[in-house]
């Protein structure tokens, strides 16, 4: 049986109508994805390192410094151009360190999200590397400063300039140091000076009465 010609044309007509209105849906679709990927790129592109290291604080995290080593530890704290970690007492491999911005190579561990500058305090922000290298010189802490191409040398800072650091070695000595070539500031630990000396061996010796 033939159908009439209206009826067939009603079908058409309707299967086109249906078939624009799906593609219409999925243009709007990818319209909407494509939009949502660009804002996340945009939002993505405007997040600084730092954005990323506040987020982290109590993470555990490996950075791997200019020289190619790496410091570990849990993040205790951040600054405007520094981060500090701390070491787990039960945890081997871990230290407290200061480390430079500048001095970061790659860091692993860092929290998927961000705090922006906005959201920080005035004084955070203020609060750079030669503030806290400073405050480690007022209380006299010893420390060991990690350098760039250089052997590490341990002592108290006796003074901090714009772009260096005054430190009192062991031995007396004052040493200028480039902020840029310090990789990072650790705690110092004074190995034991010589071999240890060994218990006397017999009975004790009394000293003869006069």
């Amino acid at each position: 049986m033939k159908h009439p010609v209206g009826i067939l044309d009603r079908v058409r007509w309707e299967r086109l109508w249906s078939d624009l209105a799906a593609q219409a849906d999925q243009l709007e679709r990818d319209d909407f994805d494509a939009e949502v990927a660009d804002r996340v790129r945009r939002e993505h592109a405007d997040v600084a390192l730092l954005d990323r290291v506040r987020a982290s604080l109590g993470q555990r995290l490996t950075c791997q410094l200019a020289d190619g080593t790496s410091v570990r530890g849990v993040l205790a704290g951040y600054g405007a151009d520094w981060l500090a970690l701390d070491a787990a007492p039960t945890t081997i491999g871990e230290s407290a360190a200061l480390v430079p911005m500048a001095a970061l190579r790659g860091v692993v561990g860092l929290a998927s999200a961000a705090v922006p500058d906005q959201a920080v305090g005035a004084v955070t922000r203020r609060r750079d590397l030669r503030m806290v290298l400073a405050g480690l010189g007022q209380a006299r802490t010893p420390v060991r400063i990690r350098r760039s191409g250089a052997a590490d040398l341990r002592g108290e800072i006796v003074r901090v300039g714009s772009d260096y650091v005054d430190l009192r070695s062991e031995d007396g000595t004052i040493w200028s140091l480039p902020l840029a070539g310090c990789l990072a500031v650790t705690p110092a630990v004074s190995p034991p000076i010589g071999p240890p000396i060994p218990p006397p061996i017999g009975p004790p010796i009394t000293p003869p009465i006069p």
